[in-house]
């Protein structure tokens, strides 16, 4: 019932935010556009409310069903969504020319993943659902209250600096080389989403019960971090070395670029695949604060590569390697932080 108050809860947070992001795009829409000097994106900009309701909705029934250990339809729908979403980028991007493909299929493999996953909860799994109370979600927002002091502003922070190499690129660079960033974002982090990704909801599970039982999770913890590294180090020694051949056979010539790209950023997109899930042990352990302290130093490094870059290097391999080092360093604490909160190495700061 705990963790049913906590989805309500989750879902009105959604429905609150998707009405400030509607109100924000409404009243700023142009002069966000002109700020990062791409004006011709403003009517886009009303899909933004969208994906904030689809990927709110969506994330709150994954967690729930993780809860569940239903990780086959966790699975099902976040691969389903990535099918729908190329063939349709690639299908309109073919029969109209320029963004509507892209956008358009973004959000509707959204709306296939909401179908899989909060469709199937609801059909399959609604005797699971108890009422709702407001007294028992009062309960658990105060219980749980330091997420939404440090991990949502946390993530708001990852979100913001994950899309900072964009709004820099266009600044220092032009469209071109934003074009080539997102081709070479997309493609790398596929992986991190489906193989990462779904190791990961294994290991959320699995490392939270041995926690709660034992005290620590270190086993769990070891068994994932061996199996990951071992699947991500023979992909990346290939991208480290063909990288631009490869997108160059794939994606065609105009593309050869992104695989150099790619192999600037390697390393963080490598740390990334296997740091990522195992970095829950920070929510398992109570350890937000660190977390959010942690994303504040990541977006001001950041800013400091992208100011560097823009004033002195104007050389936009070298302001990527330094972001992709950058990155790599910090998800290298990560790492080490998550390995110690495994084995019980912590001072406990929530409940």
């Amino acid at each position: 019932d705990d963790a049913n108050q906590l989805l309500y809860v989750s879902l009105i947070n959604t429905v609150l935010f998707t009405l400030l992001s509607l109100v924000i795009v409404i009243f700023f829409q142009n002069g966000i556009a002109n700020l990062l000097r791409a004006p011709e994106a403003g009517p886009w900009f009303l899909l933004i409310p969208v994906t904030v309701l689809l990927t709110g909705v969506v994330s709150s029934f994954t967690f729930w069903t993780n809860r569940h250990k239903m990780y086959k339809r966790i699975s099902v729908s976040r691969v389903l969504s990535k099918i729908f979403t190329v063939i349709i980028s690639i299908t309109l991007g073919i029969l109209f020319k320029g963004p509507l493909g892209l956008m358009a299929g973004y959000v509707l493999g959204l709306v296939v993943q909401l179908i899989v996953i909060a469709g199937g909860s609801l059909h399959e799994d609604y005797f699971r659902l108890t009422p709702i109370s407001l007294e028992r979600m009062k309960t658990q927002i105060k219980r749980y209250r330091n997420f939404p002091y440090y991990t949502l502003p946390a993530q708001f922070i990852n979100r913001f600096t994950n899309q900072l190499p964009i709004f820099m690129l266009s600044v220092i660079s032009g469209g071109a080389a934003v074009g080539l960033f997102n081709m070479c974002n997309t493609i790398l982090a596929m992986p991190v989403q489906l193989i990462s990704g779904a190791v990961g909801e294994v290991f959320k599970q699995k490392a939270s019960m041995d926690y709660s039982e034992f005290g620590n999770c270190k086993s769990i913890f070891v068994k994932t971090l061996k199996n990951l590294f071992s699947l991500s180090l023979l992909p990346f020694i290939i991208l480290l070395v063909f990288a631009p051949d490869i997108f160059d056979f794939v994606l065609g010539d105009q593309w050869r670029e992104a695989g150099v790209y790619a192999q600037l950023l390697g390393s963080m997109f490598l740390f990334k695949f296997f740091v990522s899930p195992l970095s829950y042990m920070y929510f398992i352990v109570g350890k937000q604060r660190e977390d959010l302290i942690l994303h504040i130093w990541m977006l001001l490094s950041s800013l400091g590569v992208f100011w560097i870059g823009e004033h002195y290097i104007k050389n936009v391999y070298w302001i990527l390697l330094l972001f992709g080092l950058n990155y790599t360093l910090i998800y290298a604490i990560y790492l080490l932080r998550s390995y110690q909160f495994s084995r019980g190495i912590h001072i406990h700061e929530t409940e």
